[in-house]
């Protein structure tokens, strides 16, 4: 990216990768530092981290709970952004809470 000139870059932390099946007990800190040093490779190298928290990647366990149709995804999906807020805050100052909000909810939920 750096040789190509890139200077901002959108990724995307995976949920699955940081709360394998959405519970607290499911935590992997590997994911969480594979985000935190590539984070801080593209920094080094003067590109802008854009961080999309959630990609359309649902921990399976909770997908079979009924999604984000069951209420009580709120407190899984609060404990997985805090987690990697708190960790990559001082990293990322953009922040996109979902990509494409509308296609998620309209195509991935349309009967």
């Amino acid at each position: 990216m750096k040789t190509l000139g890139i200077k901002n870059y959108r990724l995307s932390i995976a949920w699955t990768r940081i709360f394998c099946n959405g519970s607290k007990e499911s935590y992997n800190e590997k994911g969480m530092q594979f985000y935190e040093t590539l984070i801080k490779e593209m920094i080094k190298r003067d590109i802008t981290p854009y961080v999309t928290i959630f990609h359309w990647d649902l921990p399976q366990a909770l997908q079979e709970k009924g999604g984000f149709a069951n209420k009580d995804i709120i407190n899984s999906y609060e404990l997985y952004a805090t987690t990697v807020i708190k960790r990559l805050s001082p990293l990322v100052k953009n922040w996109m809470t979902f990509n494409e909000p509308w296609v998620y909810s309209f195509c991935g939920h349309l009967k």
